[in-house]
């Protein structure tokens, strides 16, 4: 078994493929920064990074020494804030730069986020129960 998968985290890999025939190679723009939402609906705004008054910087090696895996959760809500840092740590972005090119808080090959972050929100202090789609281009749901 070992055999088989010895290549697989090794960075020889990518001398065996053919980047020419990628998407980004020939040309092909990369897709929406989100997809579009529609005008009507109703929006939330969400806090805005450093307006944050909860959420307080943590050292990496502070957050890599306290880091714990939990198998039980609480069942208190959580706050506004929480959600909108949990977001915008996870989807949103650290800068903008074009209506292509953005930059995430979270890496991607060419700038090519192929993702959507939705939001089962049950417990969250002051949203309605709901499942929400964050827009990390405005940092709303």
């Amino acid at each position: 078994m070992i055999e088989n998968y010895r290549n697989y985290l090794k960075d020889s890999i990518r001398k065996t493929i053919d980047f020419s025939t990628t998407e980004q190679s020939r040309g092909i723009k990369p897709p929406p920064a989100e997809k579009p939402c529609n005008p009507e609906v109703n929006k939330i705004n969400l806090i805005k990074p450093g307006d944050w008054k909860l959420i307080h910087e943590v050292s990496v090696e502070a957050a890599i020494a306290q880091r714990k895996s939990r198998r039980s959760y609480m069942e208190d809500v959580i706050k506004f804030e929480e959600l909108s840092f949990l977001l915008w740590a996870t989807q949103g972005l650290r800068g903008k730069r074009s209506a292509i090119r953005n930059f995430r808080t979270v890496p991607s090959a060419g700038c090519r986020h192929a993702l959507e972050t939705y939001v089962a929100v049950f417990r969250v202090e002051g949203i309605p129960k709901a499942i929400y789609r964050y827009l990390p281009m405005s940092h709303q749901l």
